[in-house]
């Protein structure tokens, strides 16, 4: 359940280091408590494809899902919600180290899996208990750095096996930065432009 606030966004000034089972593996990790936030949404990266799909929604149905934003129109991943896909999602990604995402509501049972196919890593909602109180409705602006480049992003709402998969975990990712357009193509659109502008003048004159 999320719980949506009217105050000012509260902003936690830490960051820890937290080891994963194998010694290699590790993580950091900072959250700023958030509501919301215009630069999340369900817009994926070039070069990145769902293997098993959340469920996508907006607003908010009691017992069902509630959204991490602090409105009813805009669209965040549901999973493990009631009736919906259940988790895993599966995120293939392009091999990175750096992960950022909306997480609608910090719960204990909510969990992210980043894997290579060899390595693993693992973040829950009780790795964020530095930054807020986990299971108290609060939702956070979460970035996640590894120490080895990931491919797959893993999705679960009930780590590690709690109630079965009725709890539901809600997010939204970053919005990707738009793709600047190339010198040449400026100069293909301007030369456009002016064809357009010329044979509108020649128009008039006819």
């Amino acid at each position: 359940m999320y719980i949506n606030f009217n105050l000012k966004t509260v902003v936690y000034a830490a960051v820890f280091v937290a080891a994963g089972a194998i010694a290699a593996e590790a993580a950091t990790v900072s959250a700023v408590v958030s509501t919301g936030d215009p630069n999340f949404g369900t817009v994926l990266e070039t070069g990145s494809s769902w293997t098993t799909p959340p469920a996508t929604v907006t607003g908010s149905v009691g017992s069902v899902y509630a959204s991490p934003f602090n409105d009813t129109t805009s669209a965040y991943f549901t999973v493990g919600s009631p009736g919906y896909v259940a988790s895993p999602a599966v995120l293939n990604v392009a091999a990175t180290d750096s992960f950022q995402l909306l997480w609608g509501t910090v719960d204990s049972y909510n969990a992210i899996v980043f894997s290579d196919g060899t390595l693993s890593y693992t973040v829950s909602g009780n790795d964020l208990s530095a930054f807020l109180t986990v299971n108290g409705g609060t939702g956070a602006i979460v970035d996640i750095t590894t120490d080895f480049a990931f491919t797959t992003v893993s999705f679960y709402s009930n780590y590690p096996g709690f109630g079965g998969d009725t709890a539901a975990f809600e997010y939204a990712l970053a919005t990707p930065a738009p793709v600047p357009l190339p010198a040449a193509g400026l100069l293909l659109v301007g030369a456009l432009g002016g064809l357009a502008s010329l044979r509108r003048r020649k128009a008039r004159a006819a």
